[in-house]
């Protein structure tokens, strides 16, 4: 995580628009959502190269026993350039010492190999417009059948909790507490929430009624009234 510099990924891929996820699944529009990840966020995955060299350096890492790992190279739904990202990524994690290999692997080998849980120590990139339930569990935890992602035993016992209650007070705080412990636990590359951009002529567009979060496209287009 300090090896990456958010900012120049943002200003390079999505020109600038694109929102940090402190806690991924969690953003400030969804229940649980806690202003002390973004307080803490700069010093515990900011972008600091001298930092990421001193961390690899504690974990007994340096130049004649590299960090090796690999990094999938896919498409991302919603995201056109999203093989570029993990270039981009490899290129920031090579810069602090990290041997990053790219691998391009095609899609139906990649669920083959996943299904059967056989990646270790392996990088891929998500794009998902899930929401918070969704984006945990099928994630980041051990609740659904394969989970795709690391997955933490404190962060599944919260969840099961969750699943327990329909209080939206509890539900809010167990939220927050799921978030706290993958913050804490570094659980993901955290990078971006993309808000949904549409452009429309008003002389022909009246409105549209958007459900919210996609991912891969635009939905409920059946939705668009003409304009009076």
């Amino acid at each position: 995580n300090k090896s990456i510099n958010r900012t120049e990924l943002n200003k390079a891929f999505f020109g600038g628009k694109a929102e940090t996820m402190f806690v991924n699944h969690l953003n400030a529009s969804r229940p649980g959502y806690s202003q002390e990840w973004e307080k803490r966020f700069p010093d515990a995955y900011g972008f600091d190269v001298a930092k990421a060299r001193e961390l690899l350096a504690e974990a007994g890492y340096n130049s004649a026993k590299p960090l090796k790992t690999s990094i999938i190279v896919q498409s991302l739904p919603g995201v056109g350039n999203g093989g570029d990202l993990a270039e981009a990524m490899a290129s920031y994690m090579r810069g602090v010492g990290i041997q990053a290999e790219l691998l391009q692997v095609d899609a139906a080998e990649y669920d083959r190999v996943r299904r059967t849980k056989a990646y270790n120590n392996h990088i891929i990139f998500s794009a998902s417009g899930s929401n918070a339930w969704s984006g945990w569990t099928i994630w980041n935890s051990n609740l659904q059948a394969n989970p795709t992602r690391v997955v933490d035993q404190k962060v599944d016992a919260l969840l099961r909790q969750l699943q327990g209650t329909v209080d939206e007070k509890k539900r809010d705080e167990l939220f927050r507490q799921v978030g706290d412990a993958g913050f804490d636990a570094f659980m993901n590359i955290n990078l971006f929430w993309l808000p949904t951009q549409v452009v429309v002529n008003p002389t022909v567009i009246g409105g549209w009624v958007f459900p919210g979060d996609i991912t891969g496209g635009y939905t409920h287009v059946w939705e668009i009234k003409a304009a009076k």
